[in-house]
């Protein structure tokens, strides 16, 4: 019986704490006047057998743009490390680090 509590008592953390993964961008601006619809952070971690996300459930349209930058900017990345790429989405694209993709 106090099993059964304690699992509905942590039921809405759980699925709270499962709601935050895969965002891109922030719900909370840093500045007044960021607009968090359009610019978020990618964490991504570079090894010798490929690209690994931080967050595995990132939609497809955004880990298919951070493969295309990597092979883009070949010569500016290519140390064996982790990643921090500024996402941005304008009306003629999507960026990253201001590099269109």
């Amino acid at each position: 019986m106090k099993n059964l509590l304690l699992v509905i008592v942590l039921l809405p953390f759980l699925s709270i704490a499962q709601i935050r993964q895969s965002e891109v961008f922030k719900k909370h601006p840093t500045t007044p006047t960021e607009n968090i619809k359009l610019t978020g952070v990618i964490e991504v971690s570079k090894t010798m057998y490929g690209i690994t996300f931080k967050d595995t459930t990132i939609s497809e349209e955004y880990k298919n743009a951070v493969k295309t930058f990597f092979k883009k900017r070949l010569n500016s990345y290519t140390d064996l490390k982790k990643y921090r790429l500024q996402v941005e989405k304008r009306t003629d694209g999507l960026y990253i680090e201001n590099t269109k993709i």
